[in-house]
């Protein structure tokens, strides 16, 4: 692989900072029934909230970076960069909103059932690989799998959000193959268990809501990361 083009890093890195921008004005906008793309009070709010803001903004250019740096020296396709962009930006947006009002708003995630199908869709164009049966089977995996903890827990144990949101992140793990999606979904009850655990050693109440969506998302980076080489790891040996 050749050198990283300047070019296609500044690119990245104002693509990264634009969509910053939207991530912080949906955090204060959508929770209060605004559409950021729009209502301009949406956005003044976040121009208003500059450390928030340009926070924001850092994190979701290094977030685009790491995603296409990830990609761009691995044997993986680039054209599944955009997926990662997109992805990325929402969970960082989803895991704010959730932390703060313990809900994924459908606002955020209904889209992106159609804008990753279409992200998912150029992947495939482009690589002339479509893997289609991984990602429809992984989020399949992942909806079924969230919808009976929820049932099972009488929606105690996660919101009927995190369920709706699982088939997006089952979706874009399917494609990177299923030792990432299935060590990712495992990951993230882990993940929030021990965490869970951890609150209840410290004496915190059982009653006390704990927001699920941050684990899904921690479980599904841990997948992409290590995912692969953990389940050929595990089953080699």
């Amino acid at each position: 692989m050749t050198d990283l083009p300047p070019l296609l890093i500044a690119f990245t890195a104002a693509g990264g900072a634009c969509v910053g921008l939207l991530v912080s004005a949906a955090v204060v906008a959508v929770p209060a029934g605004l559409c950021p793309l729009r209502d301009s009070a949406a956005l003044r709010l976040a121009v208003t909230a500059r450390v928030r803001t340009s926070l924001l903004v850092l994190v979701n250019i290094i977030l685009w970076e790491a995603a296409l740096l990830g990609i761009y020296f691995t044997s993986e396709a680039v054209s599944i960069v955009p997926t990662l962009w997109l992805i990325s930006s929402a969970c960082l947006a989803l895991w704010l909103i959730d932390l703060r009002h313990h809900r994924l708003p459908n606002a955020i995630v209904y889209p992106l059932y159609p804008l990753i199908a279409v992200t998912l869709t150029f992947a495939g164009v482009m690589s002339a690989d479509w893997r289609l049966g991984q990602v429809l089977g992984s989020a399949a995996v992942w909806a079924v799998f969230f919808g009976i903890v929820y049932v099972a827990s009488l929606g105690k144990g996660m919101g009927l959000g995190d369920v709706k949101f699982a088939p997006v992140l089952g979706a874009v793990l399917g494609w990177f193959g299923w030792g990432a999606s299935i060590f990712g979904l495992l990951a993230a009850f882990v993940v929030g268990g021990m965490f869970s655990l951890a609150l209840l050693l410290m004496g915190r109440s059982r009653r006390q809501a704990i927001p699920f969506g941050p684990f899904m998302i921690v479980g599904a980076l841990i997948g992409l990361l290590i995912g692969t080489a953990a389940i050929e790891w595990f089953v080699a040996s």
